[in-house]
């Protein structure tokens, strides 16, 4: 059984997409090194997680169509005098406050002085692992394999897509095609010059290089002249998709 499986079944259609998109999609910015928007990805993830302790503690959720009531002392001693697990009731609850609150306390959902950092992106990614790890252990029905599967597949450390050193740049999964680093290399750092694009994906031939940059440009996945390669809205989509088919089939 998968995670939106199982999480599913632990809850209800709606609210158990909900969990697996937010956490899916926190993995993928992670993984490319895109700080705030694992950020804005972990406060969904939180918005999902109290409808699936309300579930548990209440017996209904609110709609995702509604708003939540605000996160604070008040929701937290909610969930306390709920009826359920210790976990759903103490544990959970106040690690997604935490979450929640170093969300909004870095420059992601609101303007702030203090910029989403790796580490804090590390804490949010960490903090939604335990928090579906947690689920799985309260509520398999499993064998005791397949639930350590399970578990085993939620705490596998997330191997960034980009290695960044000082100059150095570059796709740490050889296997991508070039025409897929250029992609992911302009999702993750931005706009590239030709001369810095080649350098990063360790391509050879410069007129092949320059070959693939106006393929890519005529299919709109980025902008090309030597001079700047942007890449384009349904490029980032294809960077991302890419991302994550290569991190599912491992």
């Amino acid at each position: 059984m998968n995670l939106n499986d199982f999480l599913v079944q632990a809850s209800n259609e709606e609210v158990g997409n909900a969990l697996t998109v937010a956490y899916d999609d926190i993995v993928t910015h992670y993984t490319l090194g895109r700080w705030k928007y694992a950020g804005l990805d972990a406060g969904h993830f939180v918005e999902a997680a109290r409808r699936f302790l309300e579930l548990k503690l209440f017996g209904a959720a609110t709609p995702i169509s509604k708003g939540l009531s605000n996160f604070g002392d008040k929701a937290l001693s909610s969930y306390l005098n709920g009826n359920g697990d210790e976990s759903y009731r103490i544990l959970i609850p106040r690690t997604l406050w935490s979450i929640y609150a170093l969300r909004n306390k870095r420059s992601i959902g609101h303007l702030g002085a203090v910029p989403a950092s790796e580490i804090d992106a590390t804490l949010l990614l960490s903090g939604a692992k335990w928090v579906l790890s947690e689920i799985v252990r309260i509520e398999s029905s499993l064998t005791a394999e397949d639930t350590r599967e399970l578990v085993n597949s939620l705490i596998a450390r997330q191997q960034p897509t980009i290695w960044r050193d000082g100059q150095v740049l570059r796709v740490l999964d050889s296997s991508h095609e070039t025409r897929e680093k250029v992609l992911i290399l302009l999702a993750f750092n931005g706009d590239m010059s030709e001369t810095a694009l080649r350098d990063a994906s360790q391509y050879k031939n410069l007129n092949n290089f320059r070959k693939i940059l106006r393929r890519l440009d005529e299919k709109n996945l980025i902008s090309y002249t030597p001079d700047l390669c942007k890449i384009s809205p349904s490029g980032l989509c294809l960077a991302e998709e890419t991302v994550n088919t290569r991190k599912s089939s491992k």
